[in-house]
């Protein structure tokens, strides 16, 4: 893991001795006040070194929001959040930062079985899952 300021830090040099398939923004994204810039800040210093993104983010659909307004009438924050993210959302922040999306999907945080309810409707309807991944090509 490399910490690092991606909007003001030069290319770091950790990164610039070698080169790497991904960077892993994993939950990152919603917390940052402008992620078009934030990506293209990216893609201009570090698509030499890095050939992909993976970037992961909460789901805006995810089925647990929906239980929540419907049960107790409110809607549910994370306050260190920015932003909702849907795969259109997201995909036109990538997008809008000049990047290639290579593919995307949702994924639990739990394995989901047979169980309840709601674990039956996430086998149905993948789209309410709790988190997007997608992959983006940075060369």
């Amino acid at each position: 893991m490399i910490c690092c300021d991606l909007i003001n830090d030069k290319v770091n040099p950790v990164i610039a001795e070698q080169k790497w398939n991904y960077m892993i923004l994993g939950e990152v994204l919603e917390h940052v006040d402008n992620p078009v810039l934030f990506l293209d800040s990216i893609k201009r210093k570090y698509s030499k070194h890095i050939d992909k993104l993976i970037i992961t983010v909460p789901n805006a659909f995810k089925i647990e929001n929906f239980i929540f307004i419907k049960n107790d009438n409110i809607e549910m924050i994370n306050s260190d959040h920015r932003y909702w993210f849907t795969p259109y959302t997201l995909g036109k922040v990538v997008t809008r930062a000049c990047l290639k999306i290579e593919g995307y999907g949702f994924f639990q945080s739990y394995q989901v079985t047979r169980g309840s309810e709601m674990e039956k409707e996430l086998l149905i309807n993948p789209a309410m899952r709790d988190t997007i991944l997608m992959i983006v090509d940075l060369t």
